[in-house]
């Protein structure tokens, strides 16, 4: 188990962070009014991941509809 945890620690952990920003943004989606510091900053922090995923699908799409 633990030697699964070192090959993949990179996949797990941007995993990991997805999830919690998923888990952040839809709390704030149902009580926007509440400022929350914590979540706030990561999602700061997770704000250029989301970015470069976003434009890797989009190019990703771009080439598929191009072909």
């Amino acid at each position: 188990m633990l030697e699964f945890i070192r090959r993949n620690r990179v996949l797990l952990s941007s995993s990991f962070f997805l999830l919690c920003s998923l888990v952040l943004l839809s709390l704030n989606a149902r009580h926007p009014g509440r400022v929350d510091p914590l979540g706030r900053a990561f999602l700061e922090v997770m704000a250029p991941l989301q970015t470069v995923t976003t434009a890797l699908a989009r190019r990703a799409g771009d080439l598929w509809t191009d072909t």
